[in-house]
């Protein structure tokens, strides 16, 4: 199972950066949700330096994508139908009669029999394994998030144009459901995705790892089911880059929100010393701050610096903090222009 990490320092550990999840394909016949990560991928590395938000995001994130959670039922597909359409779904397990453990129902978050979202039988398609974690996949996935311990977890599948967030694995919901509601509905508003936990908009799922992500790991965990009916699991090649365009602003957002994220909003101007007519003009002094927004999960704490390009305009003063809240409002503190007479 491949791994990899897209950094501004890609052989430097870096713990201080949050860090972003995404894994694909613990299905095996869903291979768009792998191409919609490498297609991220490849638009973090080659617009970094060029796009504003790639840059900050290779140079702020630790990103890290598993894009084939399930190689050996991958390449069972590729083998059965070497040209594209093979239907296997689970991993390779040799049951003693059957094949196959479905990873997504074999981590260790509410496993078991005591709910309704998985199956004791080794032929069935949504098999939960012997005992949690019993898959060597499913083992590698865990013991890689105690290591980068994400901040947000993306588990991409397809398909049904469906936005899912925890819980599946019972008819409740979490404590955060309406903070859940609220990023999906920011995630999804161009793609039109419907948006819900899998229970109101398919059905209970137990041992997944979307439960695990956030249960376990506290990490706020997304599942995109990516495509429509017509799509498929094998969808036209000719159809991969609008698919990937339905995802790729959630995906940039989640990893955006995995740690703080400011973004400075309005401009406040104080004035000083002047006429008090609240135009700045030549003689005056004010003071200039700005409303700051946090879409990210954790507390913003920074500080600016202002730099005058005018000769006639004098900057004192700075940096000053920004705060502001996780999912909140807060301040970028004033800095002192003097307008020269």
């Amino acid at each position: 199972i491949w791994a990899m990490r897209v950094s501004d320092n890609p052989g430097a550990h870096e713990p201080s950066e949050p860090i972003a999840w995404f894994d694909a394909l613990h299905h095996a016949r869903e291979p768009m949700s792998g191409e919609s990560l490498l297609m991220y991928a490849e638009w973090l590395c080659t617009n970094s330096g060029i796009d504003p938000t790639a840059t900050r995001l290779v140079e702020t994130r630790n990103i890290l994508f598993v894009p084939c959670a399930n190689p050996d039922g991958y390449e069972y597909n590729r083998q059965t139908n070497p040209g594209g359409g093979g239907m296997w779904r689970k991993n390779r397990r040799n049951n003693g009669g059957s094949y196959g453990v479905d990873l997504n129902r074999n981590y260790d978050y509410e496993w078991g029999s005591q709910w309704s979202g998985s199956s004791g039988n080794p032929s069935s398609d949504i098999y939960r394994g012997p005992s949690a974690f019993s898959e060597p996949e499913t083992t590698a996935l865990s013991d890689l998030m105690s290591l980068w311990t994400p901040g947000f977890a993306f588990s991409c599948h397809t398909y049904g144009n469906l936005w899912l967030f925890p819980w599946g694995y019972d008819t409740v919901f979490t404590t955060e459901d309406a903070l859940y509601r609220d990023m999906s509905a920011k995630m999804t508003a161009n793609s039109g995705y419907d948006y819900g936990t899998p229970w109101e908009l398919l059905y209970t799922a137990n041992g997944g790892a979307g439960d695990y992500h956030y249960g376990v790991h506290g990490a706020f965990s997304f599942c995109a089911e990516i495509g429509m009916a017509s799509d498929g699991f094998w969808p036209a090649p000719s159809r991969i880059p609008a698919l990937f365009a339905d995802v790729f602003p959630g995906y940039r957002m989640a990893t955006q929100w995995s740690g703080a994220w400011a973004e400075l909003e309005e401009e406040e101007w104080i004035e000083i010393q002047g006429d008090g007519d609240e135009t700045r003009e030549p003689g005056e002094s004010w003071l200039l701050g700005f409303r700051v927004t946090n879409d990210g999960m954790e507390d913003l704490f920074g500080q600016w610096t202002l730099a005058s390009g005018h000769g006639g305009i004098v900057v004192s003063g700075g940096p000053k903090a920004i705060t502001a809240p996780a999912f909140g409002e807060g301040v970028a503190h004033g800095i002192r222009l003097d307008f020269s007479p």
